[in-house]
């Protein structure tokens, strides 16, 4: 969800998740965001999403060009293709 500051967060039942890391759908505009502990955050590299598989992200949207090899945050490559590993 969007805050009244313009900022990014992740929403669950309605209360703010802190806990929750990798891409989150905003239904606004429909595009995919990574957030971390709860707030969006422009990352760039595979990070999971709320179905639990591994996406490229690229400053923190869902790149669907990209196709190469790309980390997660733990430095593990992954071969993306079209934004999908």
């Amino acid at each position: 969800c969007k805050s009244t500051n313009g900022l990014l967060y992740y929403a669950k039942n309605g209360l703010w998740d802190t806990s929750y890391t990798g891409l989150a759908q905003y239904h606004a505009d429909g595009k995919w965001y990574y957030v971390k502990n709860g707030r969006h955050e422009a990352y760039t590299g595979v990070c999971k999403s709320t179905n639990g598989k591994l996406y490229y992200a690229k400053n923190g949207v869902w790149d669907t060009t990209f196709t190469g090899s790309a980390k997660n945050e733990n430095g593990t490559v992954y071969n993306v293709k079209n934004g999908r590993v």
